[in-house]
């Protein structure tokens, strides 16, 4: 019966950290942005000053991602990192910028609009001063169609002062320079 108490215990703490996290998220107006800046300060790598999280960003694995101050991440964007660790068959092919593999680095005076798709498993840095479009994607960590049984993984870096119009998709793409402009409804991949 102990056995059977402490798995109960277990799932009952599982469930409430669940519920408390799922209140966080979503909880609105200036008690949920407080909510959620107290929360994340703890949960993420780093969180700078003055940033504004809104309801309903998801962070996948919040240990491995850095955000700078005066950044913005509206609502239903969600951001993913992790370490990529592929089971066979498949295998991994590792592209450029492999020094921060599995993290999302973002700087200062960042905004992503709303319903975004940020993967940085393969790596992501995004400077200062960026602004990505509502519905963008990002990923750093792909499958290879060509080859069904190789993944991508290639860190991406992109510099102060870039536009990433909404809709857009970038795909493996190891560099967008400062000032660069990414039009909306494009694909870009290296």
């Amino acid at each position: 019966i102990p056995i059977v108490l402490s798995n109960y215990w277990k799932a009952l703490t599982a469930s409430l950290c669940d519920l408390i996290h799922y209140f966080v998220i979503y909880f609105p107006g200036q008690t949920g942005k407080k909510l959620r800046q107290s929360y994340y300060r703890r949960k993420l790598k780093h969180l700078g000053k003055d940033v504004r999280i809104d309801p309903g960003v998801h962070f996948q694995h919040p240990e491995l991602i850095t955000i700078g101050d005066n950044c913005w991440i509206e609502f239903g964007t969600v951001l993913l990192a992790d370490k990529p660790s592929p089971t066979p068959p498949f295998r991994l092919l590792r592209g450029k910028n492999q020094e921060f593999e599995g993290e999302i680095i973002i700087g200062n005076h960042a905004h992503i609009a709303p319903y975004s798709v940020i993967s940085g498993m393969g790596g992501l840095k995004i400077g200062d001063n960026v602004s990505i479009g509502s519905k963008s994607s990002i990923y750093t960590y792909t499958r290879i169609t060509r080859r069904p049984h190789v993944l991508f993984s290639g860190g991406m870096v992109i510099e102060d002062e870039v536009v990433i119009g909404t809709n857009a998709t970038l795909i493996g793409v190891s560099l967008l320079e400062k000032g660069s402009i990414i039009k909306p409804n494009s694909v870009r991949s290296d």
